[in-house]
């Protein structure tokens, strides 16, 4: 009877052994889940807001269309890449054009830094240093790279 017992014990211990190890690998799996999902949870909340707003007008525009509701999702879609598209590329291309113009400025050596307006000293905290720096870069940019170096480095 000892024997027997001691075996049941041991199943017992091996099953309760498996069993937690098993609960454990699921716990982890579901933590390793969440860890890579964690950045897209608020995408996923603008998703559904958004989808949630814009349901009336596509019902509305769907109606417009014959009920063709697949065309209407297809041209809000359009819209609203145009709406993000558009004004990003011409963000991008006047970013590119200041940088091009920046380097023109720099090899020809015409590159002048506009004096602070005296408003800026007047800003809390960071006023008076931001327009001692910009002051010093309008007057002599040399001194002010000098001055700045191991900041700019």
């Amino acid at each position: 009877m000892d024997t027997n017992q001691q075996l049941g014990n041991e199943a017992y211990y091996a099953r309760a052994l498996s069993t937690s190890l098993r609960i454990g690998f699921v716990a982890l799996l579901l933590i390793l889940s969440w860890l890579i999902l964690k950045p897209f949870v608020m995408l996923v909340m603008w998703s559904i807001i958004i989808a949630v707003g814009i349901y009336p007008i596509f019902k509305k525009f769907s109606a417009l269309l014959g009920n063709r509701e697949k065309l209407a999702s297809t041209l809000i879609t359009l819209f609203a890449l145009a709406f993000l598209i558009v004004p990003s590329y011409y963000l991008m291309e006047s970013t590119v054009e200041g940088a091009q113009n920046f380097a023109v400025q720099l090899e020809e050596g015409t590159f002048k830094v506009p004096p602070p307006a005296e408003n800026v000293a007047e800003w809390p905290v960071i006023g008076k240093p931001v327009y001692d720096a910009w002051k010093l870069a309008s007057v002599n940019l040399d001194a002010a790279i000098k001055a700045f170096e191991p900041q700019l480095k």
